[in-house]
């Protein structure tokens, strides 16, 4: 695991922290029970990744690299429920439809049948973040390329909003937070594409390093308008902007 990588999980997971302890203060006012689920599941998700943890992590699972599996898990439902709340707060049909309705339970479902399939057709015997030390069998490319496909497939209604938001928006700060949104969902969106040619360039941590400050960017940019929203900072910001995440 590089440096770099590593520097960006932590990050990530520190401001997914910070973001879902925001959440809990406010659910006393509104409802964020979404947005503080996925927080949980994402921060938990990514922390796995962690060798230390994923090492204890696994060696409470009943076959080896389990804690794979369950990290994955985390991050589909952390996603999934991630765009339900985008869906809305965007007020966008397309997403609603592709991920707070039907479709969104089928890919879901779907998703997590492909994972288990996958998971159990790979040959494993020592414990390796993200199967890493696997990473030569088909089985584990494909299991990588359902869950960049899975999220692509979630963030991707997202990414046209949320460069419009960056021009309607009236507040500065907002159209910072609308643009490192709309970088991460593009940047997200694009991997699926990129992944087969990673593994034989060698590099799979710079796909992985990017996915992760993707992540970063959104969680960053939702924590932008939590702050503004907080602060009401919202006269100008409620008539132009496009996305409401209370």
């Amino acid at each position: 695991m590089t440096l770099f990588y590593l520097i960006a999980i932590v990050l990530t997971v520190a401001t997914c922290a910070l973001l879902t302890m925001e959440r809990i203060y406010r659910i006393q006012q509104r409802s964020s029970v979404v947005m503080v689920a996925s927080g949980i599941l994402l921060s938990a998700a990514i922390l796995i990744v962690v060798p230390p943890v994923y090492n204890f992590v696994d060696s409470l699972m009943p076959v080896p690299n389990g804690a794979d599996l369950v990290e994955r898990t985390f991050a589909y439902l952390a996603v999934s429920l991630l765009g339900v709340h985008l869906s809305f707060a965007y007020k966008s049909p397309l997403a609603t439809r592709l991920v707070a309705g039907k479709g969104g339970v089928i890919a879901l479902v779907s998703t997590l049948a492909l994972a288990f399939i996958a998971f159990n057709l790979t040959k494993t015997s020592e414990p390796s973040p993200q199967l890493v030390a696997y990473a030569d069998q088909p089985s584990v490319q494909f299991f990588n390329w359902i869950t960049t496909a899975y999220v692509a497939y979630i963030v991707g209604p997202f990414v046209v909003p949320a460069f419009k938001d960056v021009q309607a928006n009236a507040l500065r700060l907002g159209r910072i937070a609308s643009r490192l949104m709309a970088i991460g969902f593009l940047v997200s969106a694009l991997r699926p594409f990129t992944y087969f040619f990673e593994i034989p360039l060698g590099l799979w941590y710079v796909g992985q390093t990017a996915t992760t400050i993707s992540t970063l960017l959104v969680v960053v940019g939702l924590g932008l308008y939590a702050y503004v929203q907080s602060r009401r900072i919202v006269g100008t910001e409620r008539e132009t902007s496009m996305l409401n995440i209370d």
